[in-house]
């Protein structure tokens, strides 16, 4: 008898704690792109964690050389990289890439759901803006495991102000994680025989053309680079605990008064 009851405690301890756990289905954390002008030294907008629990390293370039730099001064609303002028096999080895992570404390289980950004190619100035020979290769890595590509590569553009919606969730090892890092990588390739075409993340608010058909779409779109998904806050060790032990002191209590 005594037996069954601490199981129908410790049954009741899982389904509070189940309960009081916190889920969260939305942004995670962001790079916010609304009035930010990008400078050489590339230093992007801080990344602001929204649900409880994430943090992140920040957003940078990945290590090759030149001609691939941050871009210079004078873009706004939108930050990125410019001088992609290589192949595939190139901008693996020679690590032509950008770069994010999502980091989870512990604690705390997440499941991601989706990248969300706009993001756009251009030209210097003077040339043609829309590069159609800038591809991307989005990836993700787990606890600096390998790399998994996700989906297939794409092709940026200008003119139709393209809106980033990279589903997430058929991925296992994406799937409720904890205390670990989860890092994404944009492989970029291809790109202008002169070595300037441009990659952003963010809205092209100088070089839009209002008279495009797709000029109202840009303008509704967030300004912002973001991680989406479902977080679930468990509850204090201590708080289990306290949920076990109240339960055996109602049964001690029980016993005594039979």
């Amino acid at each position: 008898m005594i037996m069954q009851e601490m199981k129908c405690v410790l049954v009741a301890a899982v389904f509070v704690a189940a309960y009081e756990g916190t889920a969260h289905a939305a942004a995670l954390i962001d790079w916010n792109f609304a009035g930010f002008t990008s400078t050489s030294q590339g230093v992007p907008p801080a990344p602001r964690s929204i649900a409880p629990g994430v943090s992140s390293t920040g957003l940078r370039k990945g290590d090759a050389g030149n001609p691939f730099r941050y871009s210079g001064a004078g873009d706004t609303d939108s930050w990125g990289v410019r001088g992609i002028q290589n192949s595939y096999a190139q901008a693996v080895q020679n690590d032509v890439a950008i770069y994010f992570d999502l980091i989870i404390a512990p604690g705390t289980i997440y499941s991601l759901d989706s990248i969300q950004t706009p993001w756009f190619t251009k030209m210097p100035s003077g040339q043609e803006k829309d590069d159609p020979d800038v591809y991307a290769q989005w990836q993700y890595s787990v606890g600096g495991g390998t790399w998994n590509d996700i989906g297939g590569p794409e092709k940026p553009s200008h003119t139709s102000y393209d809106w980033v919606n990279l589903d997430l969730t058929g991925y296992e090892d994406l799937t409720e994680i904890t205390d670990i890092t989860v890092t994404f990588r944009l492989l970029l390739w291809g790109g202008a025989v002169n070595g300037n075409s441009m990659i952003y993340f963010g809205k092209d608010t100088l070089g839009a053309n209002p008279a495009s058909p797709y000029y109202p779409d840009m303008l509704s779109f967030p300004n912002t680079l973001s991680i989406h998904g479902t977080v679930v806050v468990l509850p204090e060790p201590t708080a289990m605990a306290l949920i076990v032990l109240s339960g055996a002191a109602l049964l001690l209590r029980r016993r005594k008064r039979e």
